[in-house]
């Protein structure tokens, strides 16, 4: 008997395909699970893809089949929409106590007058 961990990812949704229009796969799972998909300028929808994905979300398997072709992902939740674009900035949110404990250390040596030629 193996253990499994549930992670983050876990889920029901497996999809294998291969040399498939990434538009028309992206599509078909995010109408499954009730999400839209809004294809940025510079969106090849015709792109073929390759995926093998097992047990994961549906949130994980629409990134990953995303980043297979070359494209990145943004997921709204409360809208229930995805976009796809050729890239996208992320915000990552940590809590003030970990801001407040970085520290810097650093030291500075050597005159300006000898880095004259």
């Amino acid at each position: 008997m193996r253990a499994v961990v549930a992670t983050p990812e876990s889920g029901e949704v497996s999809v294998s395909a291969s040399s498939v229009p990434f538009g028309a796969l992206i599509t078909n799972m995010a109408r499954d699970h009730q999400y839209s998909v809004l294809f940025m300028e510079g969106v090849q929808v015709n792109r073929p893809v390759t995926v093998h994905l097992r047990d994961l979300s549906a949130e994980a398997a629409m990134r990953r089949l995303a980043l297979a072709a070359g494209f990145a992902l943004v997921v709204d939740r409360v809208g229930r929409t995805v976009t796809v674009a050729d890239s996208a900035s992320y915000t990552f949110r940590l809590p003030l106590h970990v801001m407040q404990r970085l520290v810097a250390q650093y030291s500075v040596g050597g005159s300006p007058k000898s880095m004259v030629p």
